[in-house]
């Protein structure tokens, strides 16, 4: 289909112009006057529309596309930037602009950050930002340099508001030279020992936590992949210490008595601790 532009001054009508989908598109917008669209009904549409980046197997920033919606009009810009709810997950990939203007659109509601994707640590300015917003953090799941683990960790000491905390990923990136490194296998005490009162899901690799502690007691899920720094003593309290865990994946820290070596282990949830499986 194609549609013919007006006549130029020499009275020949002009060279006729493919109407693509895109053309198409924004005529049928122009003639539904979509700046009309009432805040409510738009709301819905674009909560339901993200919804399709959050999925476990779709973990792709929705602010790219929140960022296109708001060009549409000035009354779209206001409704998207309005709702701070649209803003609310974050990921360790994007710029740090955009992750900056998450966090202010996102005013104060509970964050959720997925910055864990094992592949690339996230660059150490990008993990400074991310660290600050730690009081906001329902989801903390994150990878990162050794380096930038160092320089961020003391906020997760005894004064860090952990309220909102329901799952904590932490994988640091141990350069292999410093694998005997002494500082690395001191057990850290997140939190000061204070067991943060929503935290269920927890999987650490490349430190070392301090099982005596009541900050875990709660977990119903735990993840470890820490090779030579957990050994079968953290096999042994991950079972005897957390009366509430129904799962357990290990990798490479499977207890030498096992006789298994670099394999990743689950114990089901139909086998609870404490419990002869």
């Amino acid at each position: 289909m194609f549609m013919t532009a007006k006549c130029g001054k020499s009275g020949q009508p002009a060279t006729p112009v493919a109407r693509t989908p895109m053309s198409t598109a924004m005529g049928t917008l122009q003639m539904c006057n979509i700046h009309k669209i009432p805040a409510e009904i738009l709301l819905e549409i674009i909560k339901i529309s993200i919804s399709e980046f959050n999925g476990d197997e779709r973990r792709l920033s929705p602010c790219d596309f929140l960022n296109i919606l708001s060009l549409v009009c000035s009354a779209w810009r206001d409704v998207i930037r309005g709702a701070p709810e649209l803003w609310t997950t974050l990921y360790g990939s994007e710029p740090p602009s955009q992750i900056r203007a998450a966090i202010q659109f996102s005013q104060k509601m509970p964050l959720k950050l997925y910055g864990d994707d094992g592949k690339n640590p996230i660059p150490g300015r990008v993990a400074n930002l991310l660290f600050a917003e730690f009081r906001r953090m329902s989801v903390f799941e994150i990878y990162l340099r050794q380096d930038d683990f160092r320089s961020n960790v003391s906020l997760l000491g005894a004064n860090c508001d952990t309220s909102p905390l329901e799952s904590l990923a932490l994988w640091i990136e141990v350069p292999e030279e410093d694998g005997d490194d002494e500082e690395q296998d001191t057990a850290l005490n997140f939190f000061g020992g204070k067991a943060p009162p929503r935290l269920t899901k927890l999987s650490i690799g490349g430190c070392k936590l301090s099982w005596d502690l009541a900050a875990f007691g709660n977990l119903t899920s735990l993840r470890i992949a820490s090779p030579k720094r957990c050994g079968s003593q953290c096999f042994v309290d991950a079972l005897s210490r957390m009366s509430s865990l129904e799962e357990l994946f290990l990798t490479r820290c499977i207890p030498m008595n096992f006789g298994l070596e670099d394999i990743t282990m689950m114990v089901p949830t139909s086998c609870a601790p404490n419990r002869d499986c």
